[in-house]
């Protein structure tokens, strides 16, 4: 319960920050932070070396089997790589953003923006893996003050969000780089406190005169870093399914086309929140379930987590799809109504993702990447040539319909990839009445997958 309330902290005051920053900045330097930000999240991906989710899992593995000292070297292992991996992805990340405006002219001052986009790039890496380090040792009330978004957890949204609001209040103006440096310093100044949190948790249990940490054999090393390349490539991949479009943006259409763009896919926040928000709940539980062979009981794990998911998410679609611009104008002002043919076109590819679950954690946490992989480069492949056509013949709409596209395709190839290779659905299930013994009173049962061997508790 913990966990969920802090993700509804964070789905609002995320909500509740980009409609601040998208009224304060206008259309076009709303559409060049969104840019720089997109620039400033793949440069953490690409920092943390897919060591968020590899550590995690070994993590979550070792303490499985009760190897407390193996995952302690996890830990080691993933933090001193981090530290090098992160700094030279802050460095040519810097080096992008010149790059960009050196053939765009997009940004103001551009060589402050470089230094704060490479700023935020290790210290968002450095955030996230301790947050994720936190989950796999399965302390949740902490791990969820840190992660679940793509520019930190709730509290670096809180703090971002009182951010713009004194900039609001005061009157002070407001720029992407203004605006991008209240973002790097909300993330900074939880590291200190999340990287203390994780290091405590690794500690736990080890008496005072406990034996050093041994170090990692490199068997365990190679693994580590394989696996954590291949879950590198995907998040890569993955943010080019999901994010490629804002790139495809800022190339095929005008800064304040892209801001209405970024402003239709924001609003669309509501509905993917709660998925992210339901699968950080369970994430830990799959490989830990997965390795005990308790097959049966991760479905119903999962899909339990994506009904629940599921009732917000919908009743988010179903806003957005039916009132747009009245949404649009209500959370972003009027000037950015003109976006309301976009929300449509885009909550045709959220909808499948909405009623697939989340297929892709799961297949990650049980090993199975590679294939997530392969999806997500087909999904990216989608988005490129069906997004940049349609942003050079329609503009914003199509855009999103490359986008929209992509994100059935992806959500609908990982939904059957989990059935077949882990052996468990992954999507949500409508509660209907079923018959009952004439001795026990009449009650709402789920799908018959969930209830096998467990009719009473579900």
């Amino acid at each position: 319960m913990w966990a969920v309330a802090w993700r509804v902290v964070g789905i609002v005051t995320t909500f509740a920050a980009n409609i601040l920053a998208a009224r304060l900045l206008g259309p076009a330097e709303f559409g060049s932070y969104l840019l720089v930000v997109t620039i400033v999240v793949l440069g953490a991906l690409v920092g943390m070396a897919g060591l968020n989710e590899a550590g995690l899992r070994f993590i979550a593995s070792s303490l499985a089997h009760n190897d407390r000292k193996l995952a302690q070297a996890y830990l080691r292992r993933t933090f001193a790589t981090v530290a090098l991996v992160a700094s030279l992805a802050a460095i040519a990340t810097a080096a992008g953003v010149l790059l960009f405006n050196l053939n765009t002219a997009w940004f103001h001052q551009p060589v402050l923006l470089a230094t704060l986009a490479a700023a935020g790039v290790f210290v968002l890496a450095w955030q996230q893996i301790a947050a994720e380090s936190l989950r796999g040792y399965g302390r949740l009330q902490s791990a969820s003050l840190f992660s679940g978004g793509q520019t930190g957890g709730p509290v670096s949204n809180l703090l971002l969000l009182a951010g713009l609001s004194a900039v609001a209040l005061t009157a002070t103006r407001l720029d992407a780089t203004v605006a991008l440096a209240l973002t790097v310093g909300s993330v900074a100044v939880t590291v200190p406190w999340s990287l203390r949190k994780a290091w405590q948790a690794s500690r736990t249990g080890d008496s005072p005169d406990a034996s050093p940490v041994e170090s990692l054999a490199p068997a365990h090393r190679q693994e580590l870093l394989a696996v954590g390349g291949v879950l590198l490539l995907n998040q890569v991949l993955a943010f080019g399914s999901q994010q490629l479009d804002i790139w495809l943006g800022g190339a095929f259409l005008e800064p304040d086309a892209l801001g209405l763009y970024g402003a239709a896919k924001r609003s669309l926040l509501l509905a993917a929140m709660p998925i992210q928000m339901a699968m950080m709940v369970v994430m830990a539980s799959v490989p830990r379930l997965h390795a005990q062979g308790r097959t049966q009981e991760l479905e119903r794990t999962v899909r339990r987590a994506a009904n629940y998911a599921a009732v917000p998410a919908l009743a988010a679609i179903a806003l957005l799809a039916l009132f747009p611009e009245t949404m649009l104008h209500l959370a972003f002002g009027g000037s950015y109504a003109g976006a309301a043919s976009t929300v449509l076109v885009l909550t045709l590819g959220y909808l499948v993702l909405v009623i697939s679950g989340n297929p892709p954690y799961v297949l990650t946490m049980t090993g199975r990447h590679r294939t997530v992989a392969m999806v997500n480069l087909a999904a990216a492949v989608v988005l490129l040539v069906v997004g940049s056509l349609g942003a050079h013949w329609y503009g914003a709409p199509g855009l999103a319909a490359g986008s929209a596209a992509s994100c059935a395709l992806q959500n609908g190839l990982l939904w059957w990839f989990a059935r077949r290779h882990v052996g468990v659905f992954t999507h949500v299930s409508l509660p209907r009445r079923t018959a009952t013994a004439k001795t026990s009173p009449s009650r709402i049962t789920l799908d018959p997958d969930l209830n096998s061997a467990t009719a009473p508790e579900a």
